[in-house]
């Protein structure tokens, strides 16, 4: 598996959600179906 900008594009949006979230934080590399499945199902807030 090969990184190259979005990890640092991930620590900028977990740096702009500890500004207003005080909980954990968890991130986790998902494909197009699921995010859809989550989206359609979600009952709270989703970060991409």
């Amino acid at each position: 598996m090969e990184f190259k900008k979005p990890v640092s594009r991930l620590k900028d949006y977990s740096n702009f959600i500890r500004s207003g979230f005080h909980g954990q934080i968890y991130w986790a590399a998902i494909g197009e179906k699921t995010t859809k499945l989550a989206a359609e199902n979600a009952d709270g807030v989703i970060f991409f």
